[in-house]
């Protein structure tokens, strides 16, 4: 049973007898996290077309697939952020620029 939360998570009951595979049929791309009863899982992308695919063990549990920022995402959006409060300051700081007076 899949329970979407949002078009970023989603909550899938599964309680298969055999190990096997679950895929989501969302394209896989760094920043996709899966936990399996609140402990991690490993995704990779599937065939033929990419999707999220999780190698999953018998038994009962929940699966929460969910997609967040990577450590990278996060470092350069610090980045940018700085970067934005940097102009932000040297247009505050720099003089402005008279015009001259016509003689």
């Amino acid at each position: 049973e899949s329970q979407p939360v949002s078009p970023v998570e989603f909550r899938i009951l599964l309680n298969p007898q055999l190990a096997g595979q679950v895929s989501l049929m969302r394209y896989y791309f760094p920043g996709w996290q899966a936990q399996l009863d609140g402990r991690e899982l490993a995704l990779q992308p599937g065939t033929p077309y990419g999707q999220i695919t999780a190698s999953v063990p018998p038994g009962s549990y929940q699966l929460t697939i969910k997609f967040g920022q990577t450590t990278r995402w996060q470092v350069l959006n610090l980045v940018s952020l700085v970067s934005w409060l940097g102009l932000v300051v040297t247009l505050i700081s720099t003089p402005s620029i008279k015009p001259m007076a016509r003689l």
